[in-house]
């Protein structure tokens, strides 16, 4: 195990996802995809914008989307749990975690790092998105514990998946 503290860079920095300055990451879990490492939010980026020369998802989305798409599956059945049970507390870090895997596939999908700094406009020269994605996307940043949010969140990702396996078919 080899613990790197990463610097959250400015293209990244966001109060929702990174409060801090800085996050300690293990650099041997992200030098290659792997989908069974223990969540981070943008970890390829930070240990980009670091410079540690490690897996770039945005390279390869045809091997990280997919599972991206597993990921958002069982955190979607946690997030509604904890809404179903009205746990405002719990369901704060699944929100986080869907909110990060979302926009992670958005970029990837568009061979591209994820860029929170020039948000939203960021999202007019991005190819394949859902219908609205900006407008629908600051909303749940604005409110992330309401279940609206959770819902738009489901629907965000479900289209995101549909434009993924679209343009893999028009890639063939």
């Amino acid at each position: 195990m080899t613990l790197v503290t990463c610097k959250i860079p400015a293209g990244l920095a966001h109060p929702f996802f990174y409060p801090f300055g800085e996050l300690t990451l293990d650099l041997d879990s992200f030098q290659v995809w792997n989908s069974d490492a223990a969540f981070a939010v943008f970890p390829y980026e930070l240990l980009a914008s670091n410079g540690s020369d490690g897996f770039k998802p945005w390279e390869n989305d045809r091997q990280a989307l997919p599972d991206l798409f597993e990921k958002w599956n069982t955190n979607k059945l946690e997030a509604g749990q904890f809404f179903a049970e009205r746990n405002v507390k719990k369901v704060e870090r699944p929100m986080k975690e869907g909110l990060a895997i979302f926009i992670s596939g958005l970029f990837w999908m568009n061979a591209q790092p994820v860029a929170l700094s020039a948000w939203p406009a960021s999202l007019t020269e991005i190819s394949f998105k859902p219908v609205n994605a900006a407008e629908r996307l600051d909303f749940i940043l604005a409110r992330p514990l309401l279940y609206h949010s959770y819902k738009q969140l489901s629907e965000l990702m479900l289209e995101l998946e549909k434009q993924y396996y679209k343009k893999i078919a028009l890639q063939k």
